[in-house]
């Protein structure tokens, strides 16, 4: 574990917020990450990130600590697409939400990375990941990517991918009136492709980033603001990942 790290999991509280109710079972995340780093097989933390707060119950709020997971297959994991197989530990500490442990991956972008988390373990705090269901989801996660880059869909499949897209965050007034064309548009060369992992890519960029043409309620024109809230960021790529496996059942 990195001094950072170590300096970021220290700052964390010591216990739940004061609010929680007496059924509340807290679990500590630097124990768990102390756990995890005792496990046989390789489950390195990496970085810890939290949701930006302005009070001192902010501190509470939801955390998640990423953890470097071995590659199991260059093709995808380290190739051209600069992925990089992550395990994501999620939890808060003001009873919102239970501790959650995801697989996916990260990706470059720019000079930046996007986190993509794809699958719930269904992990249960104070038990041990099993090492086969970690490498069981990435190679259910690597065999969709190598699916995906093999399609050329239709213009029609593409724009309903960007509109059920658009549709994930439908509960905002600004993206409400968001044309789902605007999140095909390519921020680079390399994202310009025409098979499905291209424009996938693509939209989950121009969705979580933001930064894209839309207009608010009242028609005002401004862009789109990125996704800063770790929960709904989880909540976004899962169902992103959910279309795209969606559009591969319907190629069968």
């Amino acid at each position: 574990m990195s001094p950072e790290l170590s300096e970021q999991l220290a700052a964390l509280p010591d216990g739940p917020h004061h609010s929680t109710s007496p059924q509340y079972k807290f679990t500590n995340t630097r124990e768990v990450v102390k756990r995890f780093e005792d496990l046989p097989f390789p489950l390195h933390p990496g970085r810890l990130v939290r949701s930006a707060f302005r009070t001192p119950d902010g501190a509470y709020g939801p955390h998640r600590v990423d953890f470097g997971l071995p590659r199991a297959s260059p093709t995808v994991f380290g190739g051209l697409d600069h992925l990089s197989p992550r395990a994501y530990l999620y939890n808060t500490y003001d009873g919102a939400h239970r501790p959650r442990l995801l697989v996916g991956f990260s990706r470059a972008i720019g000079s930046e990375t996007l986190d993509t988390q794809v699958a719930d373990l269904e992990w249960v705090p104070g038990t041990a990941p099993e090492e086969w269901a970690i490498r069981e989801e990435l190679a259910r996660i690597e065999a969709t990517i190598q699916r995906a880059k093999e399609i050329r869909p239709s213009q029609d499949r593409v724009l309903w991918m960007a509109s059920e897209a658009a549709g994930l965050r439908a509960d905002e007034k600004e993206v409400y009136k968001t044309p789902p064309a605007n999140l095909l548009l390519p921020r680079r060369v390399e994202d310009a492709g025409v098979d499905l992992w291209s424009r996938w890519k693509t939209v989950q960029e121009n969705l979580l980033v933001g930064g894209i043409p839309c207009s608010s309620q009242d028609g005002r024109s401004r862009a789109l603001r990125a996704v800063t809230h770790l929960h709904k960021s989880r909540m976004l790529n899962l169902g992103l990942w959910a279309i795209l496996e969606a559009l591969l059942k319907d190629e069968e």
